[in-house]
């Protein structure tokens, strides 16, 4: 249900001698589309060379609608940080809801597969690049 403004009206009705001949009531109720809120947190870093799928283009909102995001699902994003996601929202119900879109989602697509390991992962390159030294 989308937000209303409602005026009532009294119309009165009387003769040439002031005689109130009828009197009627209007409401009139004007209903106004809503925005609504587009929930969207910051997607984690991905290693570069995955596409973008529904784990990075996941954005909700409690209206029933379509999603367009830009860059689409199946993108590969250039290596880096500072790259930006977007999203449309269409509304299925237009007459009581507006579009809406969610800028600035900032995403960053890691060199490789290692820089995802952690202490760990640093590690065992140290140690691989030692042995290779001896």
């Amino acid at each position: 249900m989308s937000p209303t403004a409602t005026t009532t009206y009294t119309l009165t009705a009387t003769n040439a001698a002031g005689s109130v001949t009828a009197t009627a009531t209007v409401t009139i109720t004007a209903r106004h589309a809503t925005t609504p809120t587009i929930t969207w947190n910051t997607p984690a870093s991905i290693i570069y060379g995955t596409a973008l799928s529904a784990t990075q283009l996941n954005a909700t909102t409690t209206v029933a609608g379509t999603w367009a995001y830009s860059p689409a699902a199946g993108t590969v994003l250039s290596a880096g940080a500072g790259q930006t996601l977007s999203v449309t929202f269409t509304p299925t119900d237009t007459a009581s809801y507006n579009s809406a879109t969610r800028d600035g989602r900032d995403h960053r697509a890691e060199g490789d597969a290692a820089h995802h390991l952690g202490d760990a992962g640093r590690h065992r390159r140290r140690d691989a690049a030692e042995r290779a030294r001896s």
